[in-house]
């Protein structure tokens, strides 16, 4: 018995058409259920093509376990993109090393992780736009929080 050929994007379709009110994930005391996952994926897929993201450009994420996460992931496999994870406990080397060599176009990360970033932008990197999870504090020019990177977006299929 085989199982039946299915993208990210599929998998969440389905299972949100079948139980949209049904819990899905649990962190911290945050609830969503499949619908609302659905909802916020939906907008962070809006908020990367309306910042010009494409079929095939690379998305790299360096997050710890959070919902956003989950959130970027099946949002890139919407739009077509791809994901690139890095390991929050590399280092700075280890980050740029990744980040040049998947010529990744955007980064979501969160603020602790930005003075990092920081000391890596003398390397070619393509980086177009750095994501912050929270945080309006000191952001290097060009760097988006969540909440200005999701503000306005679509929670509709892309």
């Amino acid at each position: 018995m085989s199982a039946p050929a299915m993208t990210l994007r599929d998998l969440l379709r389905e299972r949100a058409g079948k139980g949209r009110d049904k819990p899905l994930i649990l962190f911290h005391g945050r609830a969503f259920t499949y619908g609302e996952f659905q909802r916020e994926v939906n907008r962070v897929a809006h908020s990367f093509l309306r910042l010009g993201a494409k079929r095939g450009d690379k998305i790299a994420l360096l997050l710890p376990n959070c919902p956003e996460f989950l959130f970027t992931v099946f949002a890139v496999a919407e739009i077509g993109a791809l994901f690139v994870p890095i390991n929050t406990a590399f280092t700075a080397a280890e980050v740029g090393y990744v980040l040049e060599h998947s010529e990744s176009s955007f980064l979501v990360t969160t603020p602790n992780f930005l003075p990092l970033v920081a000391a890596i932008r003398e390397r070619r990197l393509r980086l177009r736009r750095v994501i912050a999870l929270a945080g309006d504090g000191d952001r290097e020019p060009g760097c988006l929080s969540w909440d200005e990177f999701v503000f306005g977006a679509s929670s509709e299929t892309p």
